[in-house]
């Protein structure tokens, strides 16, 4: 005869297994969220890494504000784009040049100063956006330097490795008979080289950008610097044709504050749009709008790099009828570029004629 079990034995059984199982469960929710933290915390790492990257590149060109805008009018048109993260305008070069991006804002100069691009056709122009200055910052308590060839002996920051600003800096030093040898230079850009400037690290600084920058308008105020004049800016855009002299006005950053006060002569370089050559047509075209829409352009036929025969100055909307041996032609132009007509209209008429001869069978 079997012996019944007692209840309270079943109950305790029972409530064994409960919690053997309530413990199972409570394990692995622990692991379930020490895995989500991990994840997380990865995330986050990635995030600011991204956007520490992505705002340094910006900074010293195309800001973040106008390539999100760029991202959305592509996105209104059903196209994706991609952000990738670079250190300046040559790190942006070599991508394109190598397929790892299909479009890039490069600074002028750096296309045209690389030995492979005239016999290189994998890259194309759409035009340049804007104009870039060169500005130079010394410390006040140093000699004053009156041109780029005083900062000889001196700690100048030029610029991270890969910038677009190194590479136009140590150009224009070497230009007027300053190299690495005659002085100290620094792989210091953007708001690094702002700092190491008032803290008295560096000498001078050098950078490439607008004036509307932060970093720009934060040296202008500055009471321990002084901005110094590029005094042989005619004569190095004549000796390299990506250079425009330009005049910094008197009180362009602040009229009220008169700053700087007094006029500026340096150098600027275009910010150009180049794609790859076998980019889509129809993508060069939308690359074009969104630049029109967004940054505006100086001239569609600017640039260093081969221009594309989509970059055109015109868009031309005709149609053509042929009547009793008569060809009508009309068509309706529009003007984008800097120094296109901002509309206008034609129309031709052409007389096909017989042959005078018959052809010959």
């Amino acid at each position: 005869m079997t012996r019944a079990t007692p209840p309270w034995d079943r109950l305790k059984d029972l409530a064994a297994k409960r919690r053997d199982a309530e413990a199972q469960r409570l394990s692995a929710a622990v692991r379930t969220r020490d895995d989500a933290e991990k994840r997380l915390a990865m995330l986050v790492s990635y995030r600011a890494d991204y956007h520490d990257r992505l705002s340094t590149a910006s900074r010293g060109g195309i800001d973040l504000e106008a390539l999100r805008n760029y991202q959305a009018f592509l996105a209104q048109n059903g196209v994706t784009l991609e952000l990738v993260p670079s250190h300046g305008a040559v790190e942006n070069l070599a991508r394109l040049k190598e397929g790892k991006a299909d479009a890039a804002f490069v600074q002028g100069g750096l296309a045209a100063s690389d030995a492979d691009t005239d016999t290189d056709p994998a890259i194309v122009s759409l035009g340049a956006l804007y104009y870039e200055p060169v500005w130079v910052f010394t410390r006040a308590p140093s000699p004053p330097a009156r041109q780029l060839h005083d900062l000889i002996g001196h700690r100048i920051a030029v610029g991270e490795e890969g910038s677009g600003t190194r590479a136009l800096a140590v150009q224009l030093l070497r230009s007027v008979g300053v190299g690495p040898k005659d002085a100290t230079l620094s792989p210091k850009g953007n708001n690094e080289a702002s700092a190491a400037l008032l803290r008295g690290d560096v000498d001078a600084a050098i950078f490439v950008s607008g004036i509307s920058a932060p970093v720009i308008r934060e040296l202008i105020r500055g009471q321990d610097v002084r901005l110094v004049s590029i005094v042989h800016s005619t004569a190095l855009a004549r000796q390299h044709e990506y250079l425009s002299p330009i005049t910094v006005a008197r009180g362009l950053a602040d009229v009220q504050a008169d700053l700087p006060d007094h006029d500026i002569t340096t150098v600027a370089v275009t910010a150009n749009l180049l794609v790859r050559s076998d980019l889509h047509p129809a993508l060069m075209y939308l690359l074009l709008d969104a630049a029109s829409e967004i940054n505006g352009r100086l001239n569609t036929r600017s640039g260093d790099a081969p221009l594309g025969t989509e970059s055109v100055s015109q868009f031309r909307f005709g149609a053509q009828v042929k009547a009793s041996g008569l060809r009508f032609d009309t068509a309706a132009i529009i003007g984008i570029g800097k120094f296109s007509p901002r509309s206008g209209f034609t129309f031709g008429v052409t007389y096909e004629s017989p042959a005078f001869f018959p052809i010959a069978k």
